[in-house]
């Protein structure tokens, strides 16, 4: 890793109000906007800069307060979005839960750290989901072309939907699906909680053990990147009473220990996080973690669907489905090229 990401990882686990500790870490990087840049990179922008703001010369603090205002009206753009959406579900008789997005970052994140989500993901019912498509037809959204040829191949969990260039709305009908076995949303939405949004209406969030593990997953599915360790990082500390035997059971029961299990090692290893999970995962990460780290590495540092496939199977319950997930990507590589 490089000096920008392990002065980060320290950043990242410093309160704001420690400002020497603050300023010691300023010290070590190149400079602010080098370090920034990095933060951008690694899409934690915000939390880095609300740390770092007070140490940066007048000039690079203005950008960066415009910068995290961008942010800020993209968060509140987004969830006007969501309350069009959820509403326009609601009364077509579809019950949808919001994933990761605007709403998560309000409930985790400080309100001065904005998130900048990028699109709107929604969980529903597999069954409800031709309602849904009709539903956001008729608020302009037209579904990805791609992502409905690809609606009913086992590796693909949502379709994409989009009334203008400035956002997408996901539907999932699967909370995941990259890995051995899908997370199917039934019990997810069933377990469901109301949250009253800041702006005023009620948006369904997935009840605490269930997140964490759908954070996990995702976490998973973009090779542990730091952006997505940190929202499980505040996630954990915001909800400290979770329950750790019902994720440990919940996990196991949907066959999808190993990604939640290294997880949880990536937040041990960057902040020392401790996690009383009872998972036992394969034996890959069970006993040669170093070798599952760099196949995951790989997939990060240079993308490709071969290497990402790869990295999907390794992290399969058990180990011996991890063939076929690689076989199943790989035939639907095929198949779209063929159709090309």
């Amino acid at each position: 890793m490089s000096a920008a990401f392990n002065i980060l990882v320290r950043l990242l686990d410093v309160a704001r109000d420690q400002g020497s500790r603050i300023a010691a870490l300023c010290a070590e990087a190149e400079s602010g906007e080098a370090l920034l840049g990095a933060a951008w990179s690694h899409g934690v922008y915000a939390p880095a800069a609300a740390r770092i703001l007070p140490f940066l010369p007048e000039p690079e603090r203005a950008g960066v307060l415009r910068a995290m205002a961008a942010l800020s009206l993209r968060d509140v753009h987004l969830l006007n979005v969501l309350k069009e959406v959820t509403q326009a579900l609601a009364a077509a008789g579809v019950q949808s839960v919001a994933l990761k997005g605007p709403v998560f970052a309000e409930r985790i994140f400080p309100e001065d750290e904005p998130r900048g989500s990028g699109d709107l993901d929604l969980l529903i019912a597999r069954r409800r989901l031709d309602v849904a498509v009709e539903t956001l037809g008729a608020l302009g959204y037209l579904a990805d072309a791609a992502s409905l040829r690809k609606r009913d191949a086992p590796q693909n969990p949502h379709l994409i939907f989009s009334r203008d260039r400035s956002l997408s709305v996901e539907l999932h009908y699967r909370a995941s699906a990259d890995f051995a076995r899908p997370l199917e949303p039934a019990d997810l939405i069933a377990r469901s909680l109301v949250y009253r949004s800041r702006q005023g209406f009620d948006v369904r969030v997935l009840a605490p053990e269930d997140e964490f593990i759908f954070l996990a997953l995702h976490a998973a599915k973009h090779n542990f990147g730091l952006s997505q360790l940190y929202d499980l990082k505040m996630f954990t500390s915001r909800f400290a009473a979770l329950d750790w035997g019902v994720i440990s059971r919940r996990a196991r029961d949907a066959g999808l220990s190993t990604p939640v299990y290294v997880a949880a090692q990536r937040l041990r290893e960057l902040w020392s996080a401790s996690l009383p999970l009872e998972l036992m995962p394969n034996r890959l990460a069970l006993r040669h973690p170093e070798f599952l780290r760099r196949r995951i590495a790989a997939a990060a540092g240079k993308p490709s669907r071969w290497r990402q496939s790869l990295a999907y199977a390794l992290l399969c319950d058990p180990l011996a489905k991890g063939p076929i997930v690689f076989l199943q990507r790989a035939a639907h590589f095929a198949w779209r090229a063929a159709r090309r």
